[in-house]
Order: structure tokens, then C-alpha cells, then sequence
């Protein structure tokens, strides 16, 4: 059985997924969806847009490529994306599908799936691969098998960004010095 055809579980009012391999433990009702979307701008702002500038500046964009969203959870990284690259093609993937289909763009697909235990996608199909904040859905054992993963869907030349936190932002420049090394 599927998870969005089971039951899902409600705790103190707040509904959750009922995957069982998953570490994920934040509810998936409106309320977090919510505070997804806002968390999406804030990184926005903190990383200068949603694709770095010296990924976005090798990327065709404009004419349009494949862009795959893993852990894409109600797709807001997505639909904000669309408005600066209409021409591409989105591809969002999850555990559970909390999107709202009416206010998804055509140019976005959403698939089921696990990024540890594989991808329903074939070897080489995007020109970038987009994962933001599963520190909370991956057990430390299982990041090797989710880059492994996300490299294996991106194509050669292709381009990944992962966005991550460690809780520290005295981090954040390091991190952004590295970036600028590119």
C-alpha cells in the first residue's frame, strides 16, 4: 500500500506521513507547508536566489533544461524557481505528495520516491539537481547512498546544489568563500 492511500497519523491536531523508513519526523499538513514556504524564501534571500550564480551562469536556463527538486515537499522551491525560468522543465520528488496540483505550473511533474532507496528516474537525466534541507529526513548512514543517488539522476556536466545546515552560521562564509571558488 501506498503512503497517500493509508491513514495518515494525527498528533496533538497536526497530521504526519506514515512512511516507515523514513527519519523524517515533522508534520505534513498545511501548517508545515507553510512554514516550509517561508523558510524557502528566507534561504532565498540568504543564498542571493535559488540557484547559486556560479551554477545559474553555466546553466542554459533561459532556453530551458531539466531541473529535478529532491525532497521537493509541497514544491515551493519549485514554483518560485518557474517564475525566474519558465523555459525549463521541473521534476519535484518525495516521500508523501503534499502538492496542490491546481497551483502547480505545467512545466512541473511530481513522482514518489525515495532518494536512498533509488530514484524513479533513469541515469544522466537532469542538467541540475536541486536538495535543500534533508538533515532531518537522512539518518547519517544514509547521505552517502542520497549523493550517490543524486549524482547518478544528473547528467555529465550537469550541476548539483545541495543546501544544508549545520546549525552553525558562523559557517555560512567559509562555505560561501568555497562557493566563490567555482
Amino acid at each position: 500500500m501506498k503512503e497517500d492511500e493509508q491513514i495518515s497519523p494525527i498528533i496533538s491536531e497536526r497530521e504526519f506521513h506514515q512512511v516507515p523508513t523514513s527519519a523524517y519526523w515533522l508534520p505534513k499538513d498545511e501548517a508545515e507547508q507553510r512554514r516550509l514556504a517561508d523558510q524557502h524564501f528566507a534561504f532565498k534571500e540568504l543564498l542571493g536566489g535559488n540557484i547559486i550564480p556560479c551554477v545559474a551562469n553555466n546553466l542554459d536556463l533561459n532556453s530551458g533544461v531539466s531541473i529535478l527538486d529532491i525532497g521537493c515537499g509541497a514544491g515551493a522551491w519549485i514554483k518560485d524557481t518557474i517564475s525566474d525560468y519558465p523555459n525549463c522543465t521541473y521534476y519535484g520528488c518525495d516521500l508523501v505528495d503534499v502538492t496542490d496540483k491546481e497551483t502547480m505550473p505545467k512545466q512541473f511533474v511530481f513522482t514518489i520516491g525515495n532518494v536512498v532507496e533509488g530514484l524513479p528516474y533513469e541515469d544522466n537525466t537532469f542538467d541540475f539537481v536541486h536538495m535543500r534541507l534533508l538533515v532531518l529526513s537522512l539518518r547519517e548512514e544514509e547521505w552517502p547512498l542520497a549523493i550517490k543517488e543524486a549524482v547518478r539522476v544528473t547528467k555529465p556536466r550537469g550541476y548539483l546544489q545541495f543546501v544544508e545546515s549545520s546549525g552553525d552560521v558562523s559557517k555560512l562564509y567559509i562555505l560561501f568563500n568555497y562557493i566563490d571558488c567555482f
